[in-house]
């Protein structure tokens, strides 16, 4: 199903709902009733390794930059499946700033915000991309936003990797859905502004399949 943009009108539009509906709130209407919120928990940024124990030659890195969670089990996945094509697989969050000299191929990937990736990532691309321009390269975006195949949805979601590409301009590249409203981890105020501005689907959007499938074939050259 295609998805609408989100126009800078939309923006304007929802912050005059939320304005209002924070209004009423505020006199006492109790129309809309938010959460209450807990104490903000770090997301975990593990690390894994994949196909170790095997006879593999070659080493790759899987680096990853998460705000959710969502883009830790995309990395994950396809790490996973790189370690089961005989390849010796670190994935690693970009915190941990993983040198590239050790392997001999890399993935990065991000959780899109702002449409472009974590500050982490882009930081760790600019820093070493004398070295990453040395080796086969991949990169991967997790988002929700321009999952469309209209043409306008396309440019957008491509723009995503513009200032990576200009430093890395020879990777091969992918987008993946992450997730999309989560209404059990989000007050009743964004959920219904969110939902009247159909802004982006809800749940995991996560293709598993497509996400395993690119792993596959991921840098088959070397």
């Amino acid at each position: 199903m295609t998805q609408p943009n989100v126009s800078r009108r939309k923006f304007i539009k929802i912050g005059a709902i939320t304005i209002v509906a924070s209004g009423v709130m505020c006199c006492g209407g109790g129309l809309l009733v938010t959460k209450r919120k807990s104490p903000a928990t770090p997301v975990a940024t593990p690390s894994f390794t994949f196909g170790k124990s095997s006879s593999a030659t070659k080493q790759i890195l899987v680096a990853y930059a998460t705000r959710t969670g969502s883009t830790v089990g995309v990395a994950q996945a396809i790490g996973e499946v790189l370690g089961s094509r005989g390849f010796a697989v670190d994935v690693k969050p970009f915190l941990e700033d993983p040198d590239p000299g050790e392997y001999q191929a890399i993935l990065l990937g991000s959780a899109v915000n702002g449409a472009q990736w974590l500050p982490e990532a882009l930081e760790y691309s600019e820093r070493w991309s004398s070295s990453l321009n040395q080796v086969p390269l991949a990169l991967f975006c997790v988002h929700i936003m321009n999952l469309g195949e209209e043409e306008g949805e396309k440019q957008n979601r491509l723009a995503y990797l513009n200032p990576v590409r200009a430093l890395l301009p020879s990777a091969e590249e992918a987008f993946f859905a992450g997730q999309g409203l989560m209404p059990e981890e989000q007050s009743m105020l964004v959920v219904w502004a969110c939902r009247a501005l159909q802004l982006f689907p809800e749940g995991d959007c996560r293709d598993w399949e497509k996400i395993r499938s690119w792993g596959k074939q991921v840098l088959h050259t070397i």
